[in-house]
């Protein structure tokens, strides 16, 4: 089941074949608000494989490929004229603001205050608005140059001019992060005006007065010259009218075959960028698959610890996780057994099979769990029927830190008075239910225990012991809101709480012993 999930999150994406839009709205707006986005960690490893580093090399590429457009116009024109300066300047400027941000988003310095702005400027609409623009720029360098160099230039709609054309074409591969519509309209504009100045111009001619127009084969006088000095139009002046035969007719059989070399490359590129957003896409859901997933599994296993930790202290999962048990032998521990001793009158089981009766039983036992994160010291062990069974001091490493605070007995203290809280509690829920009272009764002891996990698949954790059994006998024969405790319990918590002498009673196993009753704190 798993890796049939995994199959359809790999071969079938949730990504639109034609618009290459997720089916997933909430998919796509997350999708779309990836940008220069602020980190969630101050400290992030940057690698060659890291996604925010794809832009940056993408940048430098572009850049490096404007600067060669640029020269080989000023070479190949020779001409440097005031639109070229200008339109160099435009394009060093916006591929300048495009590289800053993603170099410092590189370094991982995004929390700097203006590149804010760049988190908010670099949304969806605006960063496809800005990355036509960009795009568009190398196209822009060679068409103004060519349109500025006409006036001068024989070499004007040749073969430089084509090879800078297919050049620019190729440069719509960069930059992943703008969307595939993006680059494809702007390829498919830039190749549009190319076919249709090939088309309305395949030849140039400089006439008198340096007027140029489409070609004329009124006059060849120039073309020996041309051809045998390669010398630029340009420097032989426009002041006679020049035409180029040859040059026309290699030019009549060659503007076919580049025009389908221009369309070739569209295709090509935008076969590219397809499969681009595609991997992109794929790769971005996968990402949030694993993202959630990661997710559940951390719910998961936070919900696997706090049903462990309710089962067994958490003090004694580490030893189960390397020794795979535990047990040990505890001195001066605090035992009670705390019973609702008229349950079973309240328990009806033919009012729905005694499932409301429950309920009631586990609010009286939850109110009673509710006290045990102000005792710390204090873990409930188990309940047993309408019995509530605790202890105290079963934790060392706590009553070593208590011993060194000079309060060795303060986990038995706490024990007490948490019983003091346990009568107050079904005080309060008796006030709350309608026509009964639930009687409680505490025995409390203290003594040498063992304490251990039983089982190795339904971990049962629990204590065993003389002064366990004998706890049992101080609530089963105590008194209805009373706590009972054993003679020795009485003379080592005496200092702190007063007692009263009940009498002796008969304890099976112990025969007769003399017990006591808590009267409260002194």
């Amino acid at each position: 089941m798993r890796a049939e999930k995994q199959s359809k999150v790999f071969y079938f994406p949730p990504i639109s074949p034609f618009s290459l839009n997720f089916s997933n709205e909430i998919l796509e707006r997350k999708y779309r608000r990836l940008g220069l986005h602020p980190p969630k960690r101050a400290t992030q490893i940057v690698t060659m494989a890291s996604p925010r580093i794809t832009p940056f090399i993408d940048t430098i590429v572009f850049t490096i490929a404007v600067l060669l457009t640029t020269v080989a116009c000023f070479a190949s024109f020779r001409a440097v004229l005031t639109i070229q300066i200008l339109v160099l300047i435009v394009v060093l400027v916006l591929t300048l603001l495009l590289l800053v941000p993603l170099a410092l988003d590189v370094r991982g310095l995004r929390s700097v205050g203006f590149l804010k702005f760049y988190a908010n400027f670099f949304s969806w609409y605006p960063r496809n608005m800005l990355g036509a623009i960009i795009l568009g720029l190398p196209t822009l360098t060679v068409l103004a140059t060519l349109m500025m160099c006409s006036l001068r230039a024989q070499i004007v709609y040749t073969f430089g001019f084509c090879l800078l054309l297919l050049f620019t074409v190729i440069v719509y591969a960069l930059f992943t992060m703008y969307n595939f519509w993006t680059k494809l309209a702007m390829s498919f504009l830039t190749v549009l005006i190319g076919v249709l100045l090939i088309l309305l111009a395949p030849g140039a001619y400089c006439g008198e007065g340096g007027v140029c127009g489409p070609y004329s084969a009124a006059n060849d006088s120039a073309s020996a010259l041309l051809l045998a000095t390669r010398t630029p139009i340009s420097e032989l002046g426009c002041n006679v009218t020049t035409t180029l035969p040859m040059f026309r007719e290699t030019w009549d059989n060659f503007w076919i075959e580049f025009v389908i070399e221009l369309v070739l490359m569209l295709a090509l590129v935008n076969f590219i960028n397809r499969e681009f957003e595609i991997s992109y896409r794929l790769s971005f859901n996968c990402d949030q698959v694993a993202l959630h997933e990661r997710v559940a599994i951390k719910k998961a296993k936070r919900q696997a610890e706090w049903l462990l930790e309710n089962i067994i202290p958490d003090y004694i999962i580490h030893d189960l996780k390397t020794a795979h048990k535990y047990s040990e032998n505890m001195k001066d521990v605090g035992v009670i057994f705390a019973t609702l001793s008229n349950f079973s009158q309240f328990y009806d089981e033919q009012f729905e099979g005694g499932r409301e009766m429950l309920r009631v039983l586990n609010e009286i036992f939850a109110d009673f769990e509710h006290l045990l994160p102000k005792y710390q010291d204090v873990e409930k062990i188990k309940t047993i029927g309408a019995c509530f069974m605790a202890a105290s001091g079963l934790n060392s490493a706590k009553r070593e830190k208590n011993r060194q605070l000079g309060k060795a007995d303060s986990h038995l203290y706490a024990l007490m008075d948490f019983c003091l809280e346990l009568l107050e509690t079904i005080t309060e829920f008796n006030k709350q239910i309608f026509n009964f009272d639930f009687e409680l009764k505490i025995g409390y002891n203290i003594g040498d225990v063992t304490a251990g996990v039983i089982g190795s698949t339904k971990l049962l954790y629990d204590i065993w012991g003389d002064t366990v059994n004998v706890s049992s006998r101080m609530y089963s024969t105590g008194v209805k809101g009373r706590i009972q405790v054993t003679e020795s319990v009485a003379q080592r918590l005496g200092d702190v709480y007063e007692f009263e002498y009940r009498g002796e009673v008969f304890v099976k196993g112990k025969g007769d012993m003399r017990c006591y009753f808590l009267v409260g704190k002194k």
